[in-house]
């Protein structure tokens, strides 16, 4: 962050916070010295060495979910750390709905099970205690009958005291019948709505994923370009050296390897006209397939339609060619009347002409 070409100071602490491992960095840091510092307090104040723990292992655990981030580097496994990063954004806002049905139902079970409790910061422990293992499938039958427990006690004046755990009480059939209610919120409804937002965003990002995977390793190269290969706390020298050599160095020299540096953010005319070029080039290849599309769309669109005209065209040159002589058999058609009277008429003609022939043929002899 101090050795990195950028405006000033203010916008490099800024532009470093808003990386997600850059956090997890400055989390580790923090319980590490605050547990360093506890454990040699502890050389001259007595005190309770579970806090130290604690932190110790809080530190651990953060160090493990550090080395994640390595992960990027594999086109396998990367894409699938980015998912559980976008899965994690959306599942924080829905941890507030559950925490609403977890600490109403859960004082209503403790009110139940645990009447006379004493009024301690064990009581909010309680609380979350109870329902937050509801929805794991732990129902705690034993407590909800009132069935006592190793080292409980039913004393009323020893549990206001504190010291002994109090035996839990049996609850009305009422509280059963919250209990069927809360699962059926919580196991069915909530479990299951989180699921779908986890598919829906599985499937969002792995459409994007090998995109997500190149940024995110571009990102990854960019972070350690400049870091030392020493591990802590043998990383100190090399800090060491770099200053002495930053201080030591020409306003030549820095400018010579800020020239060279690959992720330099100053840029020289040529470097931005070649970068302009490149940027140029990467966009006609990335809009080129969806403009062959388009243009192959509208080919297709175009020589059907010329078909469908060419198809027009003809039937009307059809149906002119062909209209006189279709109307000329419609007019001389006869019809089945035309065709009866048609037939009468010759039938009586032929009769009268027989007729005239049979009665004049003696005159005529």
């Amino acid at each position: 962050m101090l050795f990195r070409d950028q405006p000033s100071m203010k916008y490099r602490i800024r532009n470093w916070f808003r990386d997600l491992w850059n956090k997890f960095d400055a989390a580790i840091f923090l319980c590490m010295f605050l547990s360093v510092i506890l454990r040699c307090s502890m050389l001259f104040y007595e005190g309770d060495f579970r806090w130290v723990r604690v932190l110790y292992s809080v530190t651990i655990v953060l160090c493990f979910l550090r080395c994640l981030q390595f992960f990027y580097a594999f086109p396998s496994i990367g894409p699938k750390v980015i998912m559980i990063q976008k899965m994690m954004t959306d599942m924080l806002p829905f941890l507030a709905i559950v925490l609403v049905f977890v600490i109403g139902f859960g004082v209503a079970f403790h009110a139940n099970i645990f009447p006379n409790a004493p009024a301690d910061w064990s009581i909010l422990a309680n609380v979350l205690y109870f329902p937050y293992f509801h929805i794991f499938g732990e129902l705690f039958l034993d407590n909800l009958e009132g069935e006592e427990v190793d080292g409980c006690v039913k004393n009323e004046t020893q549990k206001r005291n504190g010291l002994i755990t109090p035996c839990p009480e049996k609850t009305p059939a009422a509280l059963s019948m919250f209990l069927a209610v809360y699962l059926i919120l919580t196991n069915i409804l909530l479990v299951n709505l989180l699921i779908a937002m986890f598919s829906y965003k599985f499937q969002k990002v792995e459409e994007l994923s090998l995109n997500a995977w190149r940024l995110n390793r571009l990102s990854l190269v960019h972070e350690y370009c400049d870091r030392s290969c020493l591990a802590p706390p043998l990383i100190i020298f090399d800090h060491a050296f770099r200053v002495l050599r930053t201080c030591c160095a020409s306003k030549h020299d820095i400018l010579l390897e800020q020239k060279y540096n690959a992720f330099r953010w100053e840029l020289s005319p040529e470097d931005c006209w070649r970068l302009t070029l490149f940027e140029k080039n990467a966009a006609e290849k990335c809009l080129l397939p969806a403009a062959n599309v388009s243009k192959e769309i509208n080919g297709k669109w175009t020589e059907t339609h010329d078909v469908d005209d060419l198809a027009r065209k003809s039937l009307h040159k059809i149906n002119t060619m062909t209209s006189p002589f279709i109307a000329g058999k419609t007019a001389s058609a006869p019809t089945i009347q035309d065709n009866q009277n048609r037939n009468d008429i010759d039938t009586g003609h032929e009769t009268a002409g027989d007729t005239s022939v049979f009665f004049l043929s003696p005159i005529g002899k």
